[in-house]
């Protein structure tokens, strides 16, 4: 059986994103490539993060929200990392980063 990963998560019910951390020249995290969005996720975001591959460049659409992104590459750049999670008054929805 050859399962498509990323069929099933597209068919995720709730938003989904998979980020790939971006480094500095000092090894600190300061930045997400994101890889992948399923369709929920698009749909959610609309023009927020459409088009844009990396957070530093749609950070700015999504005004006092990146608050919480910026807390989150606080907290990975901290060793170990502690599991995280964020509320979106926006989107009045929680997302958990692991």
């Amino acid at each position: 059986m050859n399962l498509d990963f990323f069929q099933i998560i597209n068919k995720i019910a709730n938003p989904v994103v998979v980020a790939k951390l971006l480094y500095d020249e000092k090894g600190k995290i300061n930045d997400f490539q994101i890889e992948f969005q399923n369709s929920q996720m698009k749909k959610l975001s609309g023009y927020i993060i459409q088009g844009f591959t990396k957070w530093s460049e749609f950070r700015h659409n999504i005004g006092e929200e990146s608050l919480g992104f910026d807390s989150l590459i606080a907290a990975l750049n901290q060793n170990p990392f502690p599991k995280a999670s964020y509320f979106s008054a926006a989107t009045r929805h929680w997302y958990r980063f692991d």
